[in-house]
This record gives C-alpha cells, structure tokens and sequence, in this order.
C-alpha cells in the first residue's frame, strides 16, 4: 500500500510539473534599436445591394454593387526606447502599399507616378508614434499631420472628439495578464468608438483560447486562437452622417443587422517576445434602412463582405 501511494504521489507530481512547463507568461519583449517588417495581405469579396421604393413595392430586384478587394502592405515597426517596465515607444513607417478595389480604383505605392491619397502619402514620410505596453496594449498614439483638405475629409470620419488613435487604443487586443497553458480561455472586452457618428460606441468582446505550441520561422510560439461574434444592431440602432451633397444635409441609417464574425490564430514567439504573425477569416453583414434631410424616400440597404486576412513576420 505504501509503494502505491508513492507511486500516486509521484504521479501526481509529475504530472504537476509538465503543466508548469506548459504554461508561460507572454509579454512582448522590447529593445530599443529593434526592427521588425511585416507584410499585411488582405482578400475579400462581398456585394452592396439598394432598394428604392418602388422596387421595394413591385418586389423587384435590388440594385446589386458586387465587392472584390485586395490590400497588399509593409510595414517597418522601429522600437525607439524601452522603460524599466518593458514600455516602448515606437515609429511605424509604410513601406508599400498596394489596393485594388475595382477598375479604377486602385493605386501602387511602387508606381512613381501615381498619386497616393495623402492621408497614405504623409506615412511614408512621417511615421505614427506608438507607446505600446509589454502586454500589447497601446497607451498612446500619434498619428502624422496632413494637408488641410485632407484635415477637412478626416474631420468627417473623425469628429474633433475622436480620433484614429481613440479607436487604435481600444482595437487592439493584450496579452494575458496570468500565464496561460492549452486549453485556457480568457476575453477582453473593448468599448470602440464609431467614426463618422455622434460620439456612437459599441461594445465588443474578443474571446481568446491558448492551443499549444508550435514551431513557426524556427521559434517556439504560442498558438493563440481569437474569435470575435457580435451584432452591434443591438447597441447601435441607427447612425447620422453629414455631409453627402451639402453641410446641412443628415443622412440617417437604421440597422436591422450589424454584425461582425472573425475567427483567427495568432502565433507569438514566446521565448523572443514577439508577435510572428496571424491569420483569420471575418464576415461583415449589414442589413437595413437610409434616409435623407433632403428626401423624403426610405431606401433599403444592404451589405455582405467576406475576407481572408493575414500578418506575418518578414
């Protein structure tokens, strides 16, 4: 009996100590001179669809708009200093970028003569300058400035309460505070304040899963799998823009659906205390009405978008 119950003891230590070597603590691990590049790729197709009210009356067809997008982009992430708290400030410069939206709208950072839109342009030159956390969250942003027209097309986008790095600090997701072993779960709830409305937010929360281990670019990394699955039409039941033909006008969408599903894995080199890369899958679904100050006609709405996203260490 006694043999037994050492034997169990001993078991039950072993099996104790592999899970302590299972779990690890992940933080980023900055030092200051560091250069990473990433390259981001983007696929998606989808349709955008309108109904007058007369064909919403005859039961006619929509008017469909059919979506296919691709985004190609480099980015140089340059660790600036580090505090004794693992905190870096950081410079992020564009180095390519490349999106195709269609005949007639796309443009090619690499083709010296074409016009990049400023608000791209300036990233080039300039870059945003980041204090990012060693957990990954981002406590300060500064975005470059640009020409006063574009100015005056952000102002649209962004009110002058809100700004790019609003929605940057609350989008991006952290690491978890506790080690974590496979199998452990842990959510991060986010409040996302929305461009283009009256100080609008919605509440998102983004569901973590640590998988395992894998061995990605020769580095031991951290599988992490994130899933994100929210209709924000029951926060968000309708929207006001400005500014479509003229100051005064308000255009007024209602949301029947808003939704957003993404599900994705990204792997960090836990031992390096970097992120190698990610990829994931999101569906966006918008159902619903328009309306104008300076019409009197409800116009239904609709848009469903599909994408293939993925970051990787270059």
């Amino acid at each position: 009996m006694l043999k037994r119950l050492l034997l169990i003891a001993c078991l039950v230590l072993m099996a104790r100590a592999a899970c302590a070597q299972e779990q690890r603590t992940l933080r980023l691990k900055f030092n200051a001179g560091d250069v990473y590049h990433y390259a981001i790729e983007l696929s998606g197709t989808g349709e955008m669809s309108m109904r007058t009210p007369e064909a919403m009356d005859m039961d006619m067809e929509s008017f469909d708009v059919p979506m296919d997008v691709s985004m190609y982009s480099e980015i140089e992430v340059s660790i600036v200093d580090v505090a004794a708290d693992g905190t870096a400030g950081m410079d992020i410069f564009m180095n390519r970028f490349r999106m195709n939206t269609g005949p007639g709208m796309s443009f090619d950072s690499s083709d010296e003569e074409e016009d990049l839109p400023p608000f791209l342009e300036v990233l080039f030159d300039e870059p945003v300058v980041l204090k990012m956390a060693s957990d990954g969250r981002v406590l300060a942003a500064d975005f470059p400035q640009t020409d006063a027209e574009m100015d005056e097309t952000m102002s649209m986008l962004f009110p002058a309460d809100l700004s790019p790095a609003d929605i940057l600090k609350q989008a991006m997701f952290k690491l978890p505070a506790e080690a974590v072993a496979p199998g452990d779960k842990w959510t991060q709830a986010a409040t996302i304040p929305v461009p283009m409305s009256n100080a609008e937010t919605i509440d998102l929360s983004y569901d973590f899963e640590m998988k395992g281990y894998e061995t990605v670019k020769g580095l031991d990394c951290a599988v992490i799998g994130i899933r994100v699955n929210e209709d924000f039409s029951r926060q968000l039941q309708q929207m006001q823009l400005t500014g479509f033909s003229g100051p005064e006008e308000r255009v007024t969408m209602h949301f029947d659906r808003l939704s957003l599903d993404f599900s994705g894995t990204l792997y960090f080199a836990w031992n390096e205390g970097i992120f190698i890369g990610a990829e994931g899958a999101l569906e966006q679904d918008v159902r619903g009405t328009m309306t104008s100050s300076s019409e009197e006609d409800v116009i239904g709405m609709g848009m469903n978008f599909i994408a293939d996203i993925k970051v990787e260490l270059k």
